[in-house]
């Protein structure tokens, strides 16, 4: 059979190309096939759940969203439907690690919430609360350390209690005791 005798590939999945195969074969292999315009999200997303080896495939599921797996980085990937990531599992041999990216966290439990690790390191932007209804501990076995522009203490009801196993130093331009600053009631903080 000669080059002109090949036929078309009809199938709706061609096979790849293979050594010798003629330019008329290649040209089957091409989609012209007319796509509507596509915005820079869907652009973005197909971009995101194409795959870019044999170990990367994609998988759409529901509103949107796809989810990729790489098998050299053995990662996995939730998308959101603009294509950015959402989650983000890598299988380390020392064990998974997560990243999560979203537009909020919330995490609820109607018993305990365990944290346990190395080291934890929080950073918020513009501000951090705790709060509770019953006593707050912090202990740590090394140094307590505390700082900020100001610093308040104030007992609502009962005392404020100072020990030391030694010395207790304090150091300031003035130290006042039982005097408020002018323009401020006492028993209330400024």
């Amino acid at each position: 059979m000669t080059d002109e005798e090949t036929p078309a590939d009809t199938s709706p999945h061609p096979t790849p190309l293979a050594a010798g195969d003629t330019l008329q074969r290649a040209a089957t292999l091409v989609d012209t096939s007319p796509r509507p315009e596509l915005s820079l999200a869907d652009t973005t997303r197909e971009l995101a759940l194409r795959p870019t080896d044999a170990s990367r495939p994609g998988a759409e599921l529901a509103h949107g969203y796809g989810l990729r797996y790489s098998d050299r980085d053995r990662a996995l990937e939730l998308l959101a439907p603009d294509g950015r990531m959402c989650v983000h599992i890598t299988l380390a041999p020392e064990g998974p690690r997560i990243e999560l990216r979203a537009a909020s966290l919330a995490v609820r439990t109607e018993r305990e919430l365990a944290i346990e690790c190395e080291r934890l390191d929080i950073h918020a932007a513009s501000g951090l609360a705790l709060r509770t209804g019953g006593d707050l501990d912090l202990a740590a076995t090394g140094d307590l350390r505390t700082e900020a522009l100001a610093q308040h203490h104030r007992a609502h009801r009962g005392d404020i209690r100072l020990q030391a196993g030694d010395d207790v130093q304090l150091d300031g331009g003035r130290i006042r005791l039982n005097s408020p600053k002018p323009g401020t009631l006492q028993g209330q903080t400024p």
